[in-house]
């Protein structure tokens, strides 16, 4: 019985034999199967992104990855990933390109976007490196990067402003205006500057007179203007409005479009300045008249004894002064003795 069943259990020997030889054959070609040849190819090696002061830049890549790779009966696709960066812009990333046997191109396409207001000085590099893998299958690599460049256009943005809207001048008299030119663009620029209402000044006797028509303004900053208004002796009492226009000579220059803006400022021609009125002075507080010493009374001085000598008085109290006996006069005298003389006769008369 044995026998019989030798010849059987020799051919499932070889059939298992034969087995196994063909599976290792497959594991040894699919570790035979090399790396692809991947290459990454751009339709657009330059772009220029037109940004604004609220408007982002848009542009698009597009492009074709290539890939040979050699194939096996285990091997059903190959994976490539794209992973591209801007320097910080934001940008899109393609999603996976897998490729089958017998497909060697696949196309693609990144977005970048360029933030507002971005400075027309900053340049931008798109990289765009990749991996790839097979799938089933462990292995996988990297993919040689290739770049692409992006410019930023320039945009012209121009303003004006001023402090000092309303000025007052007298007639032969002069007001000067100080205006702000300011650039919003993201260059460096030159504005041109004009009075559009120049000829109605004229005939009101009014004469503008700028620093300067045309003046450079570096990016994203303002420059200071002065706009004299002479106003002549025979000029009328009363306002006049002088409009200032600004526009962009780059933008000119270049044949581009750019937002003019104006402003308007208004010149009070009077006879005489008014000077501002001053507030009344604050009352003074009265000043005291200074104490003033009273003065003592002054003590009387006693007149001597007639025994007491004046000198001595004199020595103790060098302030004495002695007071003279009054002595009657001649006239006095002789007027008592002529009436005496005058009585002295009469009665003699009487008597005889």
């Amino acid at each position: 019985m044995f026998t019989r069943r030798l010849p059987l259990l020799m051919a499932l020997g070889i059939l298992i034999m034969g087995s196994m030889g063909f599976l290792s054959s497959i594991d040894d070609d699919v570790e035979a199967v090399g790396s692809p040849a991947i290459s990454i190819r751009f339709a657009q090696q330059k772009m220029t992104a037109y940004v604004g002061p609220g408007q982002d830049g848009i542009v698009t890549f597009t492009g074709t990855v290539t890939a040979q790779a050699p194939w096996s009966p285990n091997v059903q696709q190959l994976i490539v990933q794209l992973e591209p960066e801007a320097g910080g812009w934001a940008c899109t990333t393609p999603p996976e390109l897998p490729f089958s046997k017998g497909q060697t191109e696949r196309d693609f396409a990144i977005t970048v976007q360029v933030p507002q207001g971005t400075s027309h000085m900053d340049q931008g590099t798109l990289l765009v490196p990749a991996t790839w893998h097979y799938e089933p299958g462990p292995a996988s690599g990297s993919v040689e990067p290739v770049t692409a460049i992006i410019y930023v256009a320039q945009y012209y943005d121009c303003d004006l402003d001023t402090s000092t809207p309303i000025l007052e001048a007298e007639k032969g008299g002069y007001a000067e205006f100080v205006v702000d030119v300011i650039n919003n663009g993201n260059a460096n620029d030159k504005m041109i500057l004009e009075v559009l209402n120049l000829d109605d000044l004229v005939s009101d006797d009014i004469t503008i007179q700028m620093s300067d028509n045309i003046v450079s303004v570096p990016e994203k900053q303002s420059v200071e203007l002065s706009i004299l208004a002479y106003v002549d002796e025979g000029t009328s009492t009363g306002r006049y409005k002088i409009v200032v226009e600004v526009r962009s000579k780059q933008a000119e220059d270049a044949g581009k479009t750019c937002d003019t803006d104006a402003i308007e400022l208004y010149l009070e021609v009077v006879r005489e300045i008014q000077e501002p009125e001053e507030p009344d002075p604050e009352p003074e507080e009265p000043i005291e008249d200074p104490e003033v010493p009273e003065e003592e009374p002054e003590v009387p001085q006693e007149e001597p004894d007639n025994g007491e000598d004046v000198e001595e008085i004199m020595e103790e109290d060098p302030t004495y002064t002695p007071k003279e006996e009054s002595v009657p006069s001649l006239g006095i005298l002789g007027l008592v003795l002529s009436t005496f003389l005058i009585l002295l006769i009469v009665k003699r008369y009487r008597d005889r």
